[in-house]
């Protein structure tokens, strides 16, 4: 129910901005992967978004080491972005917030 709420939600959002060049950044949640996120993806980029729908390995490293590779990896390929919107899911979330020390 929630995963529809969600959905709704950002394509209430897309609606009002189908022109969008800003892209959508999927993060899956622990021992899940991009398959996960597809249908979203998939929804997205029928919409206009541009998407990266990453897939990390969140069972083979600590939060640290995902953080670095997920960010790496959104940094390489958003660079020109003036905005980057996010959709996370649980571990997902947590690997996007700052360092905390």
């Amino acid at each position: 129910m929630r995963c529809l709420l969600t959905l709704f939600i950002l394509l209430t959002a897309v609606q009002a901005h189908p022109m969008t060049r800003e892209p959508v950044v999927l993060l899956h949640g622990l021992a899940r992967t991009s398959r996960s996120m597809a249908d979203l993806e998939k929804a997205l980029s029928n919409e206009g978004y541009p998407v990266l729908n990453i897939d990390y390995p969140s069972r083979k490293f600590q939060i640290p080491e995902l953080a670095r590779i997920v960010r790496a990896e959104i940094a390489s390929k958003t660079a020109d972005a003036e905005k980057v919107h996010f959709v996370t899911h649980s571990m997902g979330g947590i690997i996007l917030r700052p360092p905390l020390y």
